[in-house]
């Protein structure tokens, strides 16, 4: 069983809650990239208010670390890193909770903790976000095309 497979397994045990939200299960896929590590995502939609969220793995590599991302999408352009919001507002400390950095947990070890994470990031200081209640704030992708 490779980590993919691991990590899908958990992600979908543990990611259940977010129907409260009206979140459904989209789909997942293995993205490759030539430009960043190829990575597991799994997405996730709320038909009525158009938030999506997107939980992705990288398995990491010998320069790079195994490594999860998580972002907002709304259906009118707004978009939101919760990784680059936790660095940005002074809480760094949960981002160890998206990267295994010193490998010292075994990759199931690691999904649980970053699941857990999320969900009390989700429910506490994002919940605006997930809700709808707070518009997600405009992207520009100028400077990434």
């Amino acid at each position: 069983m490779n980590d993919y497979t691991i990590v899908s397994r958990i992600l979908h045990q543990n990611l259940g809650y977010l129907s409260k939200w009206g979140l459904e299960f989209l789909s997942e896929e293995i993205i490759p990239s030539k430009v960043i590590e190829e990575r597991l995502s799994i997405f996730y939609k709320n038909p009525e208010n158009l938030i999506e969220l997107s939980v992705s793995y990288s398995m990491g590599s010998k320069t790079k670390t195994p490594a999860f991302s998580v972002n907002l999408h709304s259906g009118k352009g707004g978009f939101l890193s919760i990784l680059e919001i936790l660095e940005k507002s002074g809480m760094e400390f949960l981002s160890t909770s998206f990267c295994n950095k010193y490998g010292t947990l075994n990759t199931e070890e690691f999904v649980e903790k970053f699941t857990t994470t999320l969900r009390t990031l989700l429910e506490t200081k994002f919940l605006d976000y997930i809700s709808g209640k707070t518009p997600l704030p405009s992207f520009d992708w100028g400077p990434y095309k």
